[in-house]
């Protein structure tokens, strides 16, 4: 508005200019001042000094409807403020005045399927809102059926922790984005080889903790994992089904592992895995290899993963009292050691152990229980190593808040 053409208010009265000031407070009359000598010192009739108040008023905040047009009228015991009627313009407010930040952190307390089915078709604005980076850093689609447009969509969206647990996707995928993936959970997942071996080729080298437990793999799928991936810190590739032959890696695993489960894979050749298991693993879970896992294979791989904290070797029947005093001997940081239904293990010296702390046991017989106050006894039926979700805590994916 302009300032020749703004309503102005004229204030006379006998008072100080500090006390003008302060009813012009009180009642809640905003103004800015036409220039820097507004308030002026006067002679009255009565040889008085007044002082003389003539602002411009800025706003007036009135509970009314909009366009309605009020009249004002103020009286004082020794002055009045008469103000011009007034149009006043009361703007409704919209949600398209919203800011972008605003908006998005309403999209955060929404449903993620909510946002990608709905809010994103709402407009272009809102559209590319609900694409940001920072929503999609984490997803969990567990047990949901997507077609594989709708996961290559969700996945070059900038994510970084997904939980995959359990879904199905029938399609085949194709990424036209290098994916950001660090954390990948997809236990018991129902998706073909090449559609597995095609995120893990678009993953590039940013995959920290991988979870495969139950899927398909393959020769390629191996490959991957070994030449491509050389961030990886947890494997978990328990009870996978190997396709098209594969038996084997064929390059070293990546030297950064530090936890891997392997257990129960069938048709595996353990003998020819444990040659290119790297040093720096620190729990390992190699249960289940009935057949063949042998004193030999404990005997070389105890020589290269000296370093191991947690061994789990259950329901290894090939395995001697012979295998026990390679690990005693040579795994000095051994805390937690399962040898649950090892029934060719007949071994009670566990106090030569110099860094043991937990023993599980499950399934030995009477006369080879062991009795001992060194450490704990333990009857743990799940094994823990590389697995994203241990008991029920569903909130979280290895050390991540799925929120």
């Amino acid at each position: 508005m302009d300032s020749s053409t703004a309503p102005r208010a004229t204030v006379k009265w006998d008072i100080s200019l500090e006390k003008a000031k302060a009813l012009l407070k009180e009642l809640g009359v905003g103004f800015l001042p036409l220039n820097e000598n507004v308030f002026t010192l006067t002679q009255n009739s009565t040889g008085t000094q007044s002082t003389c108040l003539t602002p411009t008023l800025n706003a007036i905040s009135l509970a009314e409807s909009s366009n309605k047009r009020v009249k004002s009228n103020i009286r004082l015991s020794d002055g009045e403020i008469n103000a011009d009627e007034q149009n006043i313009d009361d703007e409704r407010c919209s949600i398209d005045k919203l800011s972008d930040e605003l908006l998005l952190r309403i999209f955060k307390c929404l449903p993620k399927s909510v946002v990608a089915t709905k809010c994103a078709l709402v407009s272009k604005r809102w559209n590319c809102i609900a694409s940001d980076a920072s929503f999609w850093k984490k997803i969990d689609l567990t047990r949901k059926q997507l077609n594989g447009k709708q996961l290559c969509a969700a996945l070059q969206l900038g994510v970084l922790y997904a939980r995959l647990t359990a879904i199905e996707i029938n399609d085949s995928l194709t990424f036209t984005k290098t994916l950001c993936l660090q954390y990948l959970d997809l236990t018991m997942a129902v998706i073909s080889v090449n559609s597995l071996n095609a995120i893990l080729n678009a993953c590039e080298t940013s995959l920290k903790k991988l979870s495969l437990e139950g899927n398909n793999i393959d020769e390629l799928t191996l490959d991957l994992l070994c030449e491509k991936h050389h961030k990886l810190e947890i494997l978990n590739l328990a009870l996978c089904r190997l396709q098209n032959g594969a038996g084997s890696f064929q390059s070293k695993l990546p030297s950064s592992l530090k936890e891997l489960d392997m257990s129960w894979i069938a048709n595996l050749n353990l003998s020819a895995i444990v040659k290119y298991l790297p040093a720096s693993l620190l729990r390992l879970n190699l249960s289940g290899y009935r057949s063949n896992f042998t004193d030999y294979d404990m005997d070389y791989l105890t020589i290269k993963c000296c370093n191991i904290e947690e061994l789990n070797i259950s329901d290894c029947n090939f395995l001697t009292s012979k295998s026990m005093l390679f690990i005693r001997d040579r795994l000095h940081k051994l805390e937690c050691l399962n040898i649950s239904r090892c029934h060719s293990i007949v071994f009670h010296d566990f106090m030569s152990f110099k860094s043991l702390k937990t023993l599980v046991i499950n399934g030995i017989s009477p006369s080879n229980t062991i009795e001992t106050s060194k450490f704990q006894i333990s009857k743990q039926i799940f094994s823990t190593i590389a697995r994203p979700t241990v008991g029920n805590k569903r909130y979280l994916m290895w050390d991540v808040i799925m929120d």
